[in-house]
């Protein structure tokens, strides 16, 4: 008997009856399910979003990579013409989102339909490479109508196997797409020394108030600000050797802000194979935080060490405050922007916001229930604590130290007369 990999949907409503089948969708070009499915709206029409996998156990691919638009109700995919088929051979999908972008400013009482969803590409052309597609749903309940263009394409052995995170700057309302590089799929992967990277971009198709229906641009390496040397010192200064952009933090915004279409970072990379991503971004209070993962040679170390990274949104550098720790270097207290996470491929971050009785010590690895989430405040008050889990099994929980006081709260009451 033949196996496929499939997609399908259970009816969860009636938590005290088992789920209901709803449906199971497979097609011969869909090979393995590595790409976890997202949901998109236009008017009164419910559809999901879900890319082609890899061919073979070893995560390559024989084929060109697809984008599969199926109803959600039914499952049905929606005619030839809505499967989108890309142009890179030996190729296949990362994990969809999809955005309401002009959430904020006009969908309220509308119908908050989805603008836009991006997804990323790996593909082999000699040598594994990625790039990052936009899919605009163009207000049009037609799938087919909808376009594909490309936001990013990253450099030669940079492949993309995770999925993008969005926000909006808190001023400016420039949409930001994050996202990082790197695979570790097959035992050549572990020895893969190629640079991968952490990008910030800017989506040239949001003026602010209205994404572009007809916008196809591709932002260029050349376009974005390098900050991975740039060293933040508490207070505001800078030093920015490579660049020579700024030598304080808020210059350092104006000029990316000015100049730039957004920041990458280059990680680090070793004999025995280099830093990449593996789990989506995790963006909060103007901090985004990815996790990394380096592989070694140690056949005690659960087969390499993850890191944190926490970088300002808008600069791809550490905050000019405490967000994650500092050091002294010469006299002067820099401001962390990496730190060791142990042992173990670890999660995507997830995060506790406020306060809670500590029921064991304060800050690094969790033995059992061991769980602390107070830590110090920001300047708001704010008490944010991350989790991340290994594969070693250990979770290690860091205080965050927002940029951007988001604390959801009663600011006001009235009572409702009877």
């Amino acid at each position: 008997k033949t196996f496929r990999s499939a997609y399908f949907a259970l009816d969860i409503t009636d938590p005290a009856n088992p789920p209901k089948l709803l449906w199971e969708f497979t097609d011969p070009d869909l090979a393995f399910t590595m790409s976890y499915p997202a949901v998109a709206k236009v008017g009164d029409n419910w559809y999901v979003i879900v890319g082609s996998g890899p061919t073979a156990y070893d995560g390559t691919s024989n084929q060109n990579a697809k984008i599969f638009v199926l109803d959600l109700k039914t499952g049905q995919k929606l005619s030839t013409n809505a499967t989108f088929n890309l142009a890179e051979a030996n190729a296949f999908m990362a994990d969809p989102i999809t955005v309401d972008v002009d959430l904020l400013i006009k969908d309220v009482g509308d119908s908050y339909a989805t603008d836009v969803a991006y997804i990323g590409e790996t593909y082999n052309n000699g040598n594994w490479k990625g790039k990052l597609f936009r899919v605009s749903l163009k207000d049009d309940p037609t799938p087919a109508k909808w376009s594909v263009s490309t936001l990013y394409e990253t450099d030669n052995g940079q492949p993309i196997t995770t999925p993008p995170a969005i926000a909006m700057d808190n001023d400016k309302k420039n949409l930001w797409v994050y996202l990082g590089t790197g695979r570790f799929l097959k035992p050549d992967d572990k020895t893969d020394t190629n640079i991968q990277g952490l990008y910030g971009i800017k989506e040239p198709c949001w003026n602010g108030s209205v994404f572009s229906n007809t916008c196809t641009t591709t932002i260029i390496k050349s376009t974005l600000y390098p900050s991975s040397n740039v060293v933040v010192y508490k207070g505001g200064e800078v030093l920015d050797n490579d660049n020579g952009a700024a030598n304080n933090f808020n210059n350092l915004i104006s000029y990316i802000t000015t100049n730039k279409k957004g920041w990458y970072i280059n990680l680090s990379t070793s004999i025995t194979g280099g830093e990449r991503v593996l789990s989506k971004p995790v963006i909060f209070g103007g901090i985004v935080l990815f996790t990394t993962f380096a592989p070694t040679s140690n056949i005690c170390s659960y087969g390499g060490d993850g890191y944190l990274y926490a970088l300002y949104y808008e600069t791809g550098t550490a905050y000019m405050q405490s967000v994650i720790g500092t050091v002294t270097e010469a006299g002067k207290e820099v401001v962390l922007k990496k730190i060791s996470l142990g042992p173990g491929i670890p999660s995507q971050v997830g995060l506790h916001i406020g306060t809670k009785e500590t029921l064991g010590g304060g800050g690094g690895a969790l033995g059992g229930l061991d769980v602390s989430c107070g830590g110090p405040a920001n300047s708001s008050g704010l008490k944010v604590t991350a989790f991340v889990q290994g594969s070693s099994g250990q979770i290690t929980q860091q205080t965050i130290g927002p940029a951007i006081n988001t604390n959801s709260r009663v600011i006001t009451w009235r009572e409702k007369e009877k």
